[in-house]
């Protein structure tokens, strides 16, 4: 089944690839890459929570190449900023600024950075940090600025 993974149901693709992260085993590699790939051709099938998780493990596993896949799945999680839920927008957060942000994710960290503004009130304090660590980390990668009395 984990050489052809397009059997999988979405909690499954999100859960493999969750699971490789948090092992780290190296010779799984091509496992992880069908699986992304996988997951990023059925991104409309996945909830919230697999899309950020997906996020998460790919930046946490350093899964090169796949930018096409990436960018799928950023840009998913782009569209559903409103619902994903304070854990998600942080994982997501994260796993953006850990995946060597460019252009082509600044529109995505655009629209978390909207979803994190309505939901200020509900983030724990472990989600506050990441996100700021992850739009100070993007920000300085992409030379943002911060303007000041808005």
């Amino acid at each position: 089944a984990m050489e052809d993974p397009k059997g999988f149901q979405p909690q499954g693709l999100s859960n493999c690839l969750w699971a490789l992260a948090i092992l780290s085993v190296p010779d799984l590699e091509t496992t992880a890459e069908s699986l992304l790939e996988t997951a990023a051709t059925r991104q409309t099938e996945l909830d919230d929570q697999h899309v950020a998780n997906i996020l998460w493990s790919v930046a946490t596993m350093g899964v090169p190449g796949h930018q096409g896949a990436i960018r799928a799945l950023t840009e998913e999680a782009a569209k559903r900023s409103a619902t994903l839920k304070t854990q998600e927008l942080a994982s997501s957060c994260w796993a953006l600024a850990s995946l060597a942000p460019n252009e082509a994710t600044e529109p995505t960290m655009l629209e978390l950075a909207s979803a994190t503004n309505e939901k200020a009130k509900e983030l724990k304090d472990l989600e506050l940090v990441n996100i700021l660590w992850s739009f100070a980390t993007v920000g300085d990668r992409q030379g943002w600025t911060v303007k000041q009395g808005s």
